[in-house]
C-alpha cells in the first residue's frame, strides 16, 4: 500500500524528517488505512488500523538519491525494514510516501468487504449507441 502523507517543505535533511516525522507530527495513535484491490469480477476493500508507534522514521537508514550524477537530490528513501519504507520527494514540496507491506500488517486488517460485479459496464460510447438507437424506435 502506498500512503501519501504530508509535505515538509521546511525539512532540509535526513535528521530534519526523522524529527518532523517521529516528533513534531506525532499527534495520532494509529493510521486509519482503506485499501482497495481490483480484479476483472470484484472489489475488495480492506480496512486497517495500524498504531503510529509501528510506523517510525528513526531508526531507519535513510540514503540519498540524486539525478544523473549531479547534485540534485530527486528523493530521500529508507530501506524495507519491518514491512515499511519511506521516501520523501522534492520535486512534490517534500512530500512523505509510505509504502507498506499488506502481508506484514495483515494482523491490522479490522475487516473486508467484496463487492463482486454483476452486470456488465458498459462504457459512454456504448450507452450513448443504445440510447440512440431506442429514440429512433419510438
Amino acid at each position: 500500500m502506498n500512503i501519501s502523507s504530508y509535505r515538509m517543505t521546511t525539512c532540509t535533511n535526513t535528521d530534519d524528517f526523522v524529527q518532523e516525522i517521529d516528533v513534531k507530527r506525532a499527534n495520532f495513535q494509529a493510521y486509519a488505512i482503506l485499501s482497495r484491490t481490483e480484479s476483472p469480477t470484484q472489489y475488495t476493500y480492506t480496512f486497517y488500523v495500524i498504531p503510529s508507534y509501528l510506523i517510525k522514521a528513526g531508526g531507519k537508514d535513510w540514503s540519498t538519491k540524486y539525478k544523473n550524477n549531479t547534485s540534485k537530490v530527486i528523493c530521500w528513501e529508507t530501506g524495507d525494514i519491518e514491512g515499511f519504507k519511506m521516501s520523501v520527494t522534492p520535486a512534490m514540496s517534500n512530500q512523505l510516501w509510505i509504502k507498506l507491506d499488506k502481508s506484514f500488517f495483515k494482523d491490522y486488517a479490522v475487516i473486508d468487504a467484496i463487492i463482486v460485479q454483476k452486470k456488465k459496464i458498459i462504457d459512454y460510447a456504448t450507452l450513448f449507441d443504445k440510447l440512440s438507437l431506442e429514440g429512433e424506435h419510438s
